[in-house]
């Protein structure tokens, strides 16, 4: 399963940070697969990204905290 399915299915604090551990590991032994590869740079792509998503920070933020009810 790629990271995109993965991340589709994550629900919880629990899952994301999984998720990132398995980002970290991907990134130490694929680093040149990678496209951002230093932190600067990875920033700098999530700036866009945000700067393009079709939904607002504060709805992916209020469905954070909606799914994430108890689970802290």
């Amino acid at each position: 399963m790629g990271f995109y399915e993965k991340i589709e299915q994550v629900t919880t604090k629990d899952q994301f940070l999984e998720f990132l551990n398995l980002l970290t590991k991907d990134f130490k032994h694929n680093v040149d697969e990678w496209e951002n590869k230093s932190i600067d740079n990875y920033l700098e792509a999530i700036e866009s990204w945000i700067e393009v998503m079709k939904v607002s920070i504060r709805t992916v933020i209020y469905q954070y905290q909606i799914t994430s009810i108890g689970t802290s």
